[in-house]
């Protein structure tokens, strides 16, 4: 079991792409399956119940450390695209580390670190946002779809 998760969440055409990442026996984050794929409607709702499920695979699941040459993200598949590079081109992405040994969530937007393997910064960048105490996944939702420069829905009403 991991002590923290890391879930990618990419805002790609009107859809909101939600992928966990396990870490290997090495300690690598890879991303796993399942990956969700939502319609973007702007409500904390729709996202709060996949976030939750990815931040339970991504705190169980260790992966066995690939073979890095054979290695292919998950990503494409789920969003209905050949590559890798398709996947990412005009994509937004936000990353959500949980710790909950901290009570602290940090949302943050995620950079293209390495356009060869598709790798990222997983540290605090600017602009992030660090939720303290117990946060609930529609909160958190509520912050990625913000950082992500979507328009939440008015759900108050």
């Amino acid at each position: 079991m991991n002590s923290d998760a890391f879930v990618s969440v990419f805002a790609r055409k009107g859809k909101l792409v939600i992928a966990a990442s396990g870490r290997t026996r090495g300690g690598a984050r890879l991303m796993v399956e399942p990956v969700v794929v939502l319609k973007d409607d702007g409500r904390p709702e729709t996202l709060a119940g996949p976030l939750a499920a990815a931040f339970e695979t991504s705190m169980t699941t260790v992966v066995p450390d690939p073979d890095w040459k054979s290695y292919r993200s998950p990503l494409p598949g789920a969003a209905g695209v050949k590559s890798t590079k398709a996947f990412f081109s005009g994509t937004k992405v936000c990353g959500v580390r949980k710790v909950p040994a901290e009570a602290r969530v940090i949302v943050m937007p995620v950079q293209w670190l390495d356009r060869h393997n598709y790798r990222f910064v997983e540290t605090v960048q600017e602009g992030a946002e660090i939720l303290h105490g117990l946060v609930t996944e529609r909160e958190i939702a509520s912050h990625v779809i913000r950082l992500l420069g979507l328009s939440v829905a008015d759900t108050t009403l």
